[in-house]
């Protein structure tokens, strides 16, 4: 992934998402209001509740290095060839964000619960890329 991500942090993707909150997530959210997906009876709790969310998420995007990733980076979206070595596939979801969010999709379970694995992944990241 550390490959992918030298790669990734070359060039700009002006035409992918970018997914810090202020940007992305208010889009989303948004979308549901504007579509009709939040029933009436919710729609001001929803706004509230949502608006306070990116309130106290957004500022913690703001110092986060933000690349070209991946972006749906896990077990299934990797090949393992042999002879050849470990694939990476399925580039349609790439977007814009913090590298991290394609290594805790590789995760078997939340880091608190594998630090082994967290470990292995940060070693292996740290040859190619500082994490």
């Amino acid at each position: 992934m550390a490959r992918v991500h030298v790669a990734g942090s070359r060039r700009q993707a002006t035409a992918r998402t970018d997914l810090h909150p202020a940007k992305s997530t208010a889009q989303h959210i948004q979308h549901l209001v504007d579509g009709g997906f939040v029933s009436s009876r919710y729609m001001t709790d929803f706004k509230d509740v949502t608006s306070r969310i990116l309130d106290l998420i957004a500022g913690l995007f703001d110092d986060a290095e933000f690349i070209r990733i991946h972006g749906d980076c896990h077990g299934g979206n990797l090949l393992d060839r042999p002879g050849e070595g470990i694939m990476i596939i399925d580039f349609d979801d790439m977007m814009v964000g913090p590298p991290i969010q394609d290594l805790w999709l590789l995760l078997p379970d939340r880091a608190d619960r594998c630090q082994g694995e967290l470990t292995l992944l940060i070693q292996g990241y740290e040859q190619f890329r500082d994490f």
